[in-house]
């Protein structure tokens, strides 16, 4: 018999390496997994064919190789069985117009990289988990 998990996770789709492991560090240390990906590509693939291994949150960033980040949003909201998991943005993306844009599509929050500590990203991140 499969072990019940109560462990959360977060999805985590960046492209920049040490923010991954900054945040896979960070995550671990509050109990909670982190699955990285660390391209748009990869992200629209895992979200078409991950049925039983949905997140309970998604960090996303925006400026991805290959697709957007407001695509994989928008992915994400008409996908069945994702489409109310919180995603919050992380981003160095910081324009009124790049932040009404994401909440329109519905991301729950927009954290501007340069303007937020990590811890304070993992305790936003909690709020939703």
């Amino acid at each position: 018999m499969p072990k019940e998990t109560t462990e959360k996770h977060v999805l985590l789709i960046e492209d920049d390496v040490f923010i991954q492991k900054a945040y896979q560090l960070k995550f671990g240390k509050n109990g909670i997994q982190t699955k990285v990906l660390n391209d748009g590509k990869a992200a629209l693939e895992y979200i078409e064919n991950a049925s039983s291994e949905k997140p309970n949150a998604v960090m996303l960033d925006l400026m991805l190789p290959f697709v957007s980040g407001f695509e994989i949003l928008e992915k994400i909201r008409i996908t069945k069985g994702w489409e109310t998991i919180p995603v919050i943005i992380l981003s160095n993306l910081s324009q009124e117009s790049d932040i009404e844009k994401a909440k329109k599509l519905g991301a729950k929050e927009f954290l501007v990289k340069a303007d937020v500590k990590i811890d304070d990203v993992i305790k936003k991140v909690k709020e939703y988990l």
